[in-house]
């Protein structure tokens, strides 16, 4: 399965955005992941565990900056990214939500072009007049560019279990063969589009979805798409998507055929695999990671010019409140805020605060939250306090 996670680097704090000519300067501020976005990676290095396949993350700003935050999600959670894509031109700055959307949708389209035309190649290779030596070389040459799965090809010494493997030996036909990758190929075709419920310098939460629309025009399908993502599961055999969300007191439960796209809440929390066929997890599963992350510049895209950047943004944004904090969704009865003002407080090496009251407190440590709960200092946000916000 081909899983593409999409992750935005924002500011740190959400602090006074450095603006010229109504464009946000996110080389002259400190960057980190979004926070809603990680979560996304955890949803998708769960698909790659129960099924196998290929992270890729696809991420859009200045390369220079965004390398830094990004390098760490290759060792991220259990099996972490593997391969990190990021948009970087001069002329996707002042997107607003739709020249992102735009832009973004025709970079998942030209991953999803670049993953199913390795099995084009071999699959014409197969069906022509190429030598064996020939397609044998072509699948090794693709394999070590991480472009096609352990089942398609792979060098395990002393053995040949792989398709490519197969064919050499004689043990499969060149039609038999030809077949087999386009069943492969297929299963690229189930992609896969991960991402945050929305990002703590936007707060939109349209993203997402705008981007499934994008897809969906670019591939002549209408791509499904779920939002506030609370549960999820995968059927490994036939790569339909179990989802659940929260829709006021209730959970709606949706099963998804994919290619689709699905943004996740902040309440996620991956399950535990109680069982794996790990031979075909292993089998799905690419050479390696490709640690060095990709810039794809906006011609890569074939987009028109027009639509993106400042020029294909209807919506400018102002700049930002100066905050002591990081901003933070308050959930009704399950965020904890703060009852007072607190001090800036370094825990584990990491600073935190300082804080004022009514700033969520969600980012700290489990332990410390109990603690501060015990002496009063934190309490979940309640109806209340909602009502004096809005009346203040």
């Amino acid at each position: 399965m081909l899983i593409i996670a999409l992750v935005k680097g924002v500011p740190a704090r959400t602090a006074k955005v450095v603006r010229v000519d109504n464009i946000v300067q996110r080389d002259a501020m400190e960057m980190v992941v979004n926070p809603n976005d990680e979560t996304a990676v955890q949803a998708a290095d769960y698909l790659k565990r129960r099924v196998g396949g290929k992270i890729v993350t696809l991420s859009m700003g200045p390369d220079a900056r965004l390398k830094p935050i990004l390098t760490p999600l290759y060792g991220a959670e259990a099996t972490g990214v593997d391969e990190e894509i990021i948009l970087s031109d001069p002329k996707l700055a002042g997107s607003d939500t739709v020249a992102t959307s735009y832009a973004v949708g025709h970079a998942v389209f030209k991953i999803y072009e670049k993953h199913v035309a390795p099995f084009d190649e071999l699959i014409e290779l197969i069906s022509g007049t190429a030598s064996i030596q020939q397609i044998e070389a072509k699948a090794r040459e693709l394999y070590d560019q991480n472009m096609l799965p352990n089942k398609v090809y792979n060098e395990e010494p002393g053995t040949r279990t792989s398709i490519i493997g197969h064919l050499v030996e004689g043990n499969l036909s060149r039609e038999e063969a030809a077949v087999r990758l386009r069943n492969e190929r297929a299963n690229v075709t189930k992609f896969v589009i991960v991402a945050g419920i929305r990002t703590t310098d936007g707060e939109t939460g349209s993203v997402g979805p705008q981007v499934a629309e994008v897809v969906s025009q670019k591939m002549g399908i209408e791509l499904p798409h779920a939002t506030y993502v609370e549960e999820l599961d995968v059927d490994p055999d036939s790569l339909r998507i179990h989802a659940g969300r929260r829709i006021g007191r209730m959970i709606q439960r949706l099963e998804i055929e994919a290619p689709c796209l699905m943004t996740f809440a902040p309440e996620y929390v991956p399950k535990k695999i109680q069982s794996v066929d790990f031979n075909r997890v292993i089998e799905n599963y690419y050479k390696g990671k490709v640690k060095e992350p990709m810039k794809w510049t906006a011609d890569i895209l074939a987009a028109d010019p027009a639509r993106l950047g400042f020029a294909g943004s209807a919506v400018i944004v102002g700049p930002a409140i100066l905050m002591g904090a990081p901003s933070g969704q308050k959930t009704l009865d399950k965020s904890l805020v703060f009852t007072r003002a607190a001090d800036k407080m370094t825990i584990e090496g990491k600073d935190y605060g300082p804080f004022k009251a009514g700033d969520v407190a969600d980012a700290l440590p489990q332990a410390t939250k109990d603690e501060l709960v015990a002496k009063g200092a934190l309490t979940p946000f309640s109806m209340k306090m909602l009502g004096e916000e809005l009346l203040a």
